[in-house]
């Protein structure tokens, strides 16, 4: 009869809307924890690449090929130098305060 056929319409439509969300919640679950990798993978490799430059520029390699070995802006390259000889200027014997 025609209501028994309009209530499960309606809860089919429900179950599919239902089924519709939690497959989307889950897709961006999934999109969310890659990005979440991706995004750790790219700060541990500027992590890296930040203490490559220090150790390179306390081992006085110019800045122009710490830029060319890390791949990092000349910019950034360049503060890091002026924190390394501050550094060495308050600590000359290489002893910090570890």
């Amino acid at each position: 009869d025609q209501d028994t056929f309009r209530r499960g319409k309606q809860e089919g439509l429900e179950q599919g809307i239902q089924q519709g969300k939690q497959e989307g919640l889950e897709q961006g679950i999934q999109q969310g924890i890659q990005q979440g990798i991706q995004q750790g993978k790219q700060e541990g490799a500027f992590d890296k690449a930040i203490q490559t430059a220090k150790n390179l520029l306390a081992d006085k390699i110019s800045v122009q090929m710490v830029v060319k070995y890390t791949n990092l802006p000349l910019e950034t390259v360049e503060q890091l130098e002026k924190e390394i000889t501050s550094l060495s200027q308050e600590f000359p014997d290489g002893n910090s305060c570890h």
